[in-house]
């Protein structure tokens, strides 16, 4: 897979690294906002809760703990999830710059520890509202709707991701084997065993640089 949607690879991972710019960003926004503005510790926990879809469920376990500073834990983990997500996306922007395939990889991690987040949420969420009514108007319907579009979001933009990194990758293998073709080793050169037969032409073309020239033949004369 070389395109996507008459796009190239690496124009859609970098579109990809410039929504994970922006999403950080906003995120970064947010919690600053939340946890410095808001009063009351439940109005800054409803405040990370719509964002948890992102891959962040696991902040609510935080409070088990029964930390004496739980609105503070939180903020630095929210935060420091949003820092990690602004550096692998600008990482990622700059490897579709330059084609460097390990570039990518930091977002690729951090995008496979959010899936494992999106998935294991879905599947506690569903396990424990199993008994409730399941309509179509139901929040346990939207809710589990909406987790899992974006779970296939998560998983499609981490394919493209991958496909695009696999594609620099090929491209610089093909790169350093033309050049090893192009310039071949003084040792490719060399002849591999002196022991070989030489043709006739061959040491005609040697007798020739091995004659005695003029200089050589009067120098001898006066040595004599």
């Amino acid at each position: 897979m070389n395109s996507l949607c008459c796009v190239s690879l690496t124009i859609a991972a970098r579109i990809i690294a410039a929504l994970g710019l922006s999403i950080s960003i906003l995120m970064i926004n947010v919690v600053m906002s939340a946890f410095f503005v808001k009063v009351q510790p439940d109005d800054f926990y409803s405040t990370i809760k719509t964002w948890k879809i992102l891959g962040l469920n696991w902040t609510q376990y935080i409070k088990k703990f029964n930390l004496s500073n739980e609105a503070q834990a939180v903020f630095f983990c929210f935060l420091s999830y949003a820092f990690l997500l602004l550096i692998s996306s600008t990482l990622l922007a700059f490897a579709t710059i330059v084609r460097k395939p390990s570039c990518a990889l930091p977002w690729m991690y951090l995008q496979i520890i959010s899936i494992a987040d999106q998935i294991t949420a879905l599947v506690i969420y569903l396990t424990a509202n199993s008994n409730f009514n399941n309509s179509h108007s139901s929040p346990l319907h939207w809710h589990s709707s909406l987790t899992s579009i974006f779970l296939f979001i998560s998983a499609y933009f981490w394919m493209v991701v991958f496909s695009a990194r696999e594609s620099w990758l090929e491209n610089h293998i093909r790169r350093t084997v033309n050049l090893e073709n192009f310039y071949p080793t003084i040792e490719d050169n060399l002849p591999r065993d002196s022991n070989i037969p030489k043709t006739p032409s061959y040491l005609a073309q040697s007798g020739i640089f091995l004659q005695p020239t003029s200089d050589n033949f009067y120098s001898k004369s006066n040595v004599v």
